[in-house]
C-alpha cells in the first residue's frame, strides 16, 4: 500500500508543477485555439462562397452562350437555301455539348457549395468558436459512451 502512496504522490507533485509552468500561458493558449477554429471554419466557408460565385457566373455565361448558340443555329437555318446547311449541327455539336456539360458542372458545383453554407456548424465554427468547441467535446464523449 504504500508504494502505491509513494507513486501517488509523485504523480501529484509532477502535476503540480506542470499546472504551475502552464498556468501564465493557459489564457493565450486557449484564445491561439479559438483563432485555430475560427480559421478552419473559414477554410471550409470561403472557398464554398468563393466557389458559388464562380458557378453562377458560369451558370450565367453558360446561359447566355446557349441562348446565342440558339439564335445562330435559328438564323443560319432560316437564310440558307440548300438541306445541307439548315443543319447547322453538322459543324457545330461540339460546342453545344460544351454549353451543356459546363452548365451541368457548373450546377453540381453551386449545389454542393450551398449544402455546405446551409451547414450550421461551419457558421458557429466561425462565429462562435466556443460553442462549437463545447459541441465538439459532447460529440467525442457520446462515442466513447456508445
Amino acid at each position: 500500500m504504500s508504494n502505491i502512496t509513494t507513486v501517488m504522490n509523485a504523480v501529484t507533485a509532477q502535476v503540480g508543477k506542470m499546472v504551475e509552468v502552464m498556468t501564465p500561458i493557459a489564457k493565450q493558449a486557449y484564445e491561439t485555439g479559438l483563432l485555430v477554429i475560427r480559421i478552419d471554419g473559414l477554410a471550409t466557408l470561403v472557398p464554398a462562397v468563393l466557389t458559388l460565385l464562380f458557378s453562377t457566373y458560369l451558370i450565367r455565361k453558360f446561359y447566355v452562350s446557349y441562348k446565342q448558340y440558339r439564335d445562330m443555329a435559328t438564323a443560319h437555318n432560316a437564310e440558307s437555301p440548300s438541306r445541307w446547311e439548315k443543319d447547322f449541327t453538322h459543324y457545330a455539336p461540339v460546342s453545344g455539348m460544351f454549353i451543356i456539360f459546363g452548365g451541368a458542372l457548373s450546377a453540381i458545383a453551386a449545389g454542393i457549395s450551398i449544402i455546405t453554407l446551409l451547414n450550421v456548424w461551419l457558421w458557429v465554427q466561425v462565429f462562435i468558436p466556443q460553442l462549437w468547441l463545447a459541441h465538439e467535446a459532447m460529440l467525442t464523449l457520446l462515442a466513447k459512451a456508445l
